[in-house]
Parts: structure tokens; C-alpha cells; sequence
């Protein structure tokens, strides 16, 4: 038989069944289980969430007190894990809400690391040339970006590959406004 495909990857936190403390583990979603170690090595197996049939959602409520918190809800358990920042948390909420459906042979499209994603921010403001040149030049090392202005519209549209989270964390500290495309 076949080895179920891994379809994600990374660090999360994850609060414990019976002692309620919280910690970092590496988790990697495989098929339709979720499985978390003690780190990246995957040489310890801390436990496996079984995702068929479970369903995710967002802690809106602050009910755990962490943000960027979900709550994979399954038949036995309720485990609260944390994300690092809300892109990663959308993207771990989409994958896992895919893995819970998935079976054998059944392919799950989206990347699955940062560098094999495609992404496109907007970032408006007072555009002119030496802005379109300034934004190119603060994501030009976070990979393959190509940027355009729309002097109509007052923005530059940036597109490729390259961590979202990052460049707008770097654009919204030079003091541009970012938003998704």
C-alpha cells in the first residue's frame, strides 16, 4: 500500500489533553491525519490527530487566549492549535479542512512552502515611479517579484513568488498600506 502524501508542513503550538500547558511542536499533515514531533527531525512521534470527518475552526471567541488560534474539532477531542500569524493560520485551516475528505488517490492542489507558492499583494498610496522603485527594491530578496504600477488606481501591484507575510511586514514598516489582490 501506498504511503498517504504529505501535503504540509511546519511549527505550530499545540495544548495538551490532560496537562493544559502549551507547546511547539513540527507538524506535517499526511493524508488525512495530522501527525506532530518534538521538531523538525520527525525522530519522536508526539501523537497523530485523525482528521476524517473532523472539522476546524477559528477561536473568534478568544476562548483559548492566543491568537491565531484553531480548534480541530474531531468525534473524541477538541485541540487547540496555534499558528504563527494569520496567513499561516488560513493556510494550515485550508489544508487541513482538504485533508479531512481526503482519500486515496484523491489529489489536494495548493503549495505546500512558501517558495512554491504564487501570491499578488497590492500596496496603495501616493504611487509615482521612485515608489514603484522603492516597494521592487524592499521585496526584491524575498524571491522571483515582479512589481507594477497603476498610476490610475494609486498602487503597485506585486506578484510571484515570495512570502506575503514577510513583504508586508517590510512594506508596512517603510509605511505603505498592503492589501491582498
Amino acid at each position: 500500500m501506498q504511503e498517504a502524501p504529505v501535503f504540509k508542513e511546519g511549527w505550530l503550538t499545540k495544548q495538551g489533553g490532560f496537562i493544559r500547558s502549551w507547546k511547539k511542536r513540527w507538524f506535517v499533515l499526511q493524508g488525512n491525519k495530522l501527525h506532530y514531533y518534538l521538531d523538525q527531525s520527525k525522530q519522536q512521534l508526539q501523537g497523530t490527530i485523525p482528521l476524517e470527518g473532523s472539522n476546524v475552526n477559528i477561536d473568534n471567541d478568544n476562548v483559548h487566549g492566543k491568537e491565531h488560534c484553531l480548534e480541530i474539532v474531531t468525534a473524541s477531542r477538541t485541540y487547540p492549535i496555534v499558528a504563527q500569524d494569520a496567513p499561516d493560520m488560513e493556510s494550515w485551516m485550508n489544508f487541513i479542512l482538504k485533508a479531512s475528505l481526503w482519500q486515496p488517490g484523491l489529489q489536494i492542489s495548493g503549495p505546500t512552502k512558501i517558495e512554491d507558492a504564487t501570491a499578488t499583494m497590492k500596496v496603495k498610496g501616493m504611487m509615482s515611479e521612485c515608489c514603484n522603485k522603492e516597494i521592487q527594491q524592499l521585496v526584491s530578496g524575498m524571491g522571483n517579484v515582479k512589481c507594477d504600477i497603476d498610476m490610475d488606481k494609486d498602487i503597485v501591484v506585486i506578484s510571484g513568488r515570495f512570502d506575503r507575510g514577510k513583504a508586508k511586514m517590510i512594506l508596512e514598516d517603510a509605511g505603505y498600506f498592503v492589501y491582498d489582490a
